[in-house]
């Protein structure tokens, strides 16, 4: 496995959680929320912030440890603030225990979360961070 591939294994695992809901940013994973055009409910990206070989060999396989950093937007609503925070925490929840069950060859270990609102005050960004372990093989 590689860097690419558990991006996109994690951002496919995202979208089947509901596909009505989560809906994947196509810009650079920092940029959700900070541009006009990221700002949309349930929008998500994926990012591979860093990496580590944590045992192995240039000429064997490593084990690579990666941090996987989830962000996602919520629309806070100005008529019922406290009810669309909720709602966010509540779908925050529902990503990690997602995230963090047994899927095919990734293995993800929820850290911590951070949430803030953005400038605006209609948005509330979740930061989610995990650490995956997978073996990869240099080419």
């Amino acid at each position: 496995m590689t860097e690419r591939e558990l991006r996109a294994a994690v951002a496919t695992r995202i979208a089947a959680l509901d596909a009505t809901t989560w809906r994947e940013s196509a810009g650079a994973p920092d940029l959700i929320g900070r541009l006009p055009a990221t700002a949309m409910h349930g929008a998500y990206s994926v990012d591979i912030p860093s990496s580590r070989v944590t045992r192995g060999t240039q000429r064997r396989s490593m084990l690579v440890e990666a941090r996987v950093l989830v962000r996602f937007l919520w629309r806070i609503k100005p008529s019922d603030g406290l009810v669309s925070t909720d709602a966010a925490l509540d779908a925050e929840v529902a990503l990690v225990d997602h995230l963090c069950a047994q899927w095919g060859p990734v293995h993800l270990l929820w850290q911590d979360s951070q949430r803030a609102s953005l400038d605006s005050g209609d948005w509330r960004l979740h930061m989610l961070t995990f650490v995956s372990s997978f073996y990869a093989t240099p080419s």
